[in-house]
């Protein structure tokens, strides 16, 4: 018996099932055996198969001429396409995180090693590998280990209360108190599971369980199906371990309120599943590379265009009959950190190996600490002793890995959730409709610490001011001994408690909540309704002039721009920077095209919405574009309350909208660069386009706000003339010859009336499409006071983006 013992009674076990109650190999044979090479990012490597064959340093080739490996040849770790991937999600991390320390992954290898290596000459190989000049790290691959969950010896249950008065965890981290508040299910929130054992349909694609369907949770990488020793049939890598994704997710994501078996922590979450297993497309066979999984799963939560969504590692590794956290391993660490970095929340299990886990036992075995970062910022899951009469409940699973490095625990035995079993039974759907009470170690505790910050991130997205918390905030609040049950005095750190953590959340009296204002009615609340592209708190001043304040920028002149900030919050906020670009005139202010002009630190915003200005940002006349219609944009970030990174692209419209509305320390103002001090009504031109790579629908619609006897004319590309209306009897047509911004087109002149908001037929549009437009207004006679052109971009009715002229 193991030190934690439970009597269950003698269950007949299932074909494998033997194995797998244990944390034994269980795929022994399918894999071979692996060594990663990290080199070095100066190292004169080439990322090439072959690569062994490119490095003259001395020590290694006398490494290759002593070597007993036949064939030793070193292959890239990652393909080339997804090398790409990874340069591009580094180099964002950077801009996102300034303490990031940038890895090349290019240098990472791997090569196949002999299956009658004994595990001590692998060693042996690895040991040889550190010592030599370019090599940062040498490791041998762990194989697949059952997940970090205690097997025990219990029949499946069916047919469970749907009242869920059997999940205790839900009472223990007290979700009933997250559940009262908008986003405590996890709405808008999402969660990646890397691991391996779900159930899914027969194309492979999404996971099938009753208590899961409507949740149309999906694989994000393709099946694969191997011979396993032992099988009749070949499996699908997926589903192997019996059913550990899937009571992961139970936990996390079973639906509530359907009147049937369990109810899932945040059950609106949107949750998918990323396989350990992968296609190797050089040689054809499967892979456990954990490396890959995260970083496709990484770029998926990217291109969300958001941070605060979370990854979850149900993985453990066995280097050296250890059974330690899968960050242990360098690749997967260097990909745990870049995942931070870029604002993610990644939640690991700690691993059931009864390992005391610091400081010193990482830096063995990850290497010099001055070669990697301290930490991955990951929150990495104890699990407790949790009987079903709760007598000792709270102490340490002895399986548990513990130590300075374990932030979180939950309960790690008894755990109700979703079973999941697809060993051949005569009835075909055993696994569709079934359930479990042991779901155990640092698995099922590593789930419920990931439905706990899937409930934080949603309450904190829809009620808290300045929005969801990056990977480290949050681990800082879920491991914060005042707000939980405490045991850091066994290793294994605290166990948030939903009820005072919430209320932590939602009282702006403890937080800081800088902002910048989108228009002038506009009280940093989110999401405001107002309109866009009127910021009151950009401006510019001219050659020194303090009175200026205004939006017009002289060519040829000297100017300096200026922010002015507030902090809605119940403390002060130190070191905010603002941070201000220009982009050229367009509905759409996509963030490829924006221009820095310069950043500028805020020492100290005080609480109260007190208005602070900041030094000047210097804008000469040499770093001017030339005269025509521009917008500002301005970011402010914090430490406490960072800025929100646009993502390169939206996924839809909505999202665009979204993140305009949703975030108050970003900001946009139109403004005109002209020839002189009078205003001019020559260079009215702008572009409408298109948000996204999918074709979707927009409407335009001018404002206009003009003196009686102005005229005002539209000009558009004649392909444009339908979606406008016009009297054809009325319409000119030329050339746009020696008008660089209709590229020679034909163009339609239309006359708009002056009082009227004028709407154009729906558009559609791709982010590459372009409509240029200008406008020419006429005025009677010297204007008496200010008048206004505004053409604004819509999406299902809601506005998108705007520009504003203003005439005085």
């Amino acid at each position: 018996m193991t030190e934690f013992e439970i009597n269950q009674p003698d269950v007949p076990l299932r074909q494998n099932e033997e194995a797998l109650a244990t944390n034994d190999f269980v795929l022994d044979g399918i894999f071979p055996n692996t060594i990663v090479v990290k080199f070095f990012d100066d190292a004169p490597v080439p990322s090439i198969i072959g690569a062994e064959r490119e490095i003259s340093e001395p020590s290694w080739q006398n490494f290759l001429a002593e070597t007993n490996i036949p064939d030793f040849t070193l292959r890239p770790a990652l393909e080339e396409e997804d090398l790409a991937i990874a340069e591009e999600l580094v180099n964002l991390a950077q801009e996102r995180d300034p303490d990031y320390q940038p890895t090349d992954f290019s240098k990472y290898f791997q090569f196949f090693v002999p299956d009658d290596l004994s595990n001590d000459e692998m060693q042996t190989i690895v040991s040889e590998l550190r010592d030599l000049e370019y090599v940062q790290m040498a490791y041998i691959k762990s194989q697949p280990v059952s997940p970090p969950c205690n097997r025990l010896q219990q029949p499946l249950l069916a047919g469970l209360d749907a009242e869920h008065t059997q999940q205790s965890y839900l009472d223990e981290v007290e979700m009933d108190c997250a559940w009262h508040w908008t986003g405590g299910d996890g709405n808008n929130i999402r969660i990646i599971d890397i691991e391996q054992g779900w159930r899914m349909n027969d194309n492979g694609t999404y996971v099938e369980h009753q208590d899961l369907l409507a949740n149309t949770i999906r694989l994000l990488n393709d099946p694969i199906e191997v011979q396993v020793p032992g099988e009749p049939e070949p499996q699908r890598l997926s589903m192997y371990f019996r059913g550990h994704g899937t009571r992961t997710l139970g936990v996390i994501a079973a639906i509530g309120d359907n009147a049937v078996g369990c109810t899932g922590m945040v059950p609106n979450i949107s949750a998918d599943v990323m396989s350990i297993f992968h296609l190797d497309t050089v040689t054809g066979n499967s892979d456990r590379n954990r490396i890959r999984s995260l970083l496709y799963t990484i770029r998926e939560l990217v291109n969300t265009g958001e941070i605060g969504h979370i990854i979850l590692i149900e993985d453990q590794v066995q280097p050296n009959q250890l059974i330690l956290p899968a960050e242990t391993q360098l690749g997967v660490f260097d990909m745990t950190r870049l995942a931070t970095a870029l604002g993610m929340v990644v939640v690991a299990a700690a691993g059931n190996g009864g390992t005391e886990l610091t400081a010193a036992a990482y830096d063995e075995l990850l290497g010099d600490p001055n070669d990697h970062p301290e930490d991955s910022g990951a929150i990495i899951v104890g699990a407790c002793i949790a009987t079903q009469n709760m007598l000792l409940s709270n102490m340490r699973l002895p399986q548990s890995n513990y130590g300075s490095r374990v932030n979180c625990f939950a309960r790690g035995a008894f755990a109700q959730t979703l079973g999941n079993d697809p060993s051949g039974d005569a009835n075909e759907n055993v696994g569709y409709a079934q359930y479990t009470s042991l779901y155990n170690g640092t698995s099922s505790a590593a789930a419920i610490i990931a439905g706990v910050a899937g409930a934080v991130q949603g309450i904190a997205r829809e009620c808290r001011s300045n929005g969801v918390f990056n990977g480290y905030q949050l681990r800082e609040i879920l491991s914060d001994p005042n707000l939980g049950v405490d045991r850091l005095g066994i290793g294994i750190g605290t166990m948030p408690e939903l009820c005072n953590l919430v209320g932590q959340l939602i009282n702006l009296n403890t937080i800081a909540d800088v902002y910048i204002r989108d228009n002038v009615d506009d009280d940093g609340t989110q999401p405001h309704l107002g309109s866009l592209a009127s910021s009151p708190d950009v401006w510019v001043e001219r050659n020194g002039d303090p009175q200026t304040r205004g939006s017009r920028v002289v060519a040829g002149d000297d100017h300096e721009v200026y922010v002015s900030v507030r902090n809605r919050g119940g403390v002060e906020i130190n070191d905010v920077t603002a941070t201000v670009f220009y982009l050229n005139s367009s509905t759409i202010l996509l963030p490829d095209e924006w221009i820095e002009i310069g950043s500028v630190n805020i020492p100290t915003v005080p609480s109260g919405s007190v208005e602070v200005i900041s030094s000047p940002i210097p804008w000469p006349a040499s770093n001017l574009p030339a005269p025509g219609h521009y917008c500002f944009v301005v970011l402010l970030d914090a430490e406490d309350d960072p800025q929100p990174f646009p993502p390169v692209s939206f996924p839809n419209p909505a999202d665009y909208r979204n993140y305009i509305r949703n975030n108050n320390n970003v900001a946009w103002r139109n403004f005109n660069i002209i020839d002189t001090d009078a205003e001019s009504t020559d260079n009215l031109t702008i572009d409408a386009k298109g948000v996204t790579e999918g074709l979707n629908e927009y409407r335009l619609e001018i404002i206009s706000e003009l003196p009686d006897g102005a005229t005002l004319w539209l000009d558009v590309p004649e392909d444009f003339l339908e979606y406008f209306p016009h009297d054809p009897d009325i319409v000119e047509f030329g050339m746009g010859d020696g008008l660089e911004h209709f590229a020679g087109a034909s163009v339609a002149r239309i006359e708009l009336p002056i009082h009227e908001i004028v709407q154009s037929s729906p558009i559609k549009l791709v982010i590459s499409d372009r409509i240029p437009m200008r406008f020419d207004v006429q005025f009677p006679n010297q204007l008496q006071q200010p008048y206004e052109l505004t053409i604004r971009q819509s999406f299902a009715g809601e506005e998108i983006g705007r520009i504003t002229w203003q005439f005085k």
